[in-house]
């Protein structure tokens, strides 16, 4: 039988810390600490993807005891509260408020619109919404580190075409837009419509 693999041990170890009731780190922050140190490693291909959470996993947030054990009777009482409306909601609503905080959006109908944020978005996005006194900021999110030409000039045509601050033109079609627009990095002036426009237009 071959050897487990470092990362596979790792991965296991940090998966079950993070599950603790009383242990103060996220799995995101193991691996965030981890990189800080000389051990090599292979990260998990999903862990710079922020994952929503929902009602049940808020209550068992809630509720899971301080130690191992039989989970029947959490099974049971989570049965007893999907048959409470006024016991649910306030899980529903929990729930809510922890993905906006992680960067989801809903549809009309109440659901959830999955996003692809990284740790370092979600981290941005979680201190401006504290900053912001605990509100969603009114403007999009600029995620970049400098307010460059071309950083303007993407985030002008993320806003004229309708899409989010997160999403990432691709070379070809940025190129594209580049020739259509006359864009020039050497030309920066108030006369161009994507001058400042993260300034201007976004939360930082």
């Amino acid at each position: 039988m071959p050897a487990i693999s470092k990362s596979v041990v790792i991965d296991t170890l940090f998966d079950a810390l993070s599950q603790l009731p009383d242990f103060e780190y996220s799995k995101d922050e193991l691996f965030d600490i981890l990189k800080q140190t000389d051990i090599k490693y292979k990260i998990p291909s999903d862990i710079n993807t922020v994952k929503p959470t929902n009602p049940y996993l808020e209550f068992l947030r809630h509720n899971k005891p301080k130690q191992f054990g039989d989970n029947k009777a959490l099974s049971e009482q989570w049965a007893i509260i999907k048959q409470d409306p006024s016991q649910l909601q306030f899980y529903n609503q929990q729930s809510k408020q922890i993905n906006l905080q992680r960067g989801f959006s809903f549809d009309d109908d109440g659901s959830l619109i999955k996003s692809n944020l990284s740790s370092n978005q979600k981290i941005k996005q979680q201190i401006l919404f504290y900053k912001n006194n605990c509100n969603t900021p009114s403007k999009p999110i600029f995620y970049g580190k400098k307010f460059t030409p071309l950083a303007q000039f993407k985030e002008f045509l993320k806003s004229k075409f309708h899409y989010p601050s997160t999403y990432s033109f691709s070379k070809s079609d940025l190129d594209s837009h580049k020739t259509s627009f006359d864009f020039n990095p050497k030309i920066y002036s108030n006369e161009l419509p994507w001058f400042q426009y993260i300034e201007n237009n976004m939360t930082f």
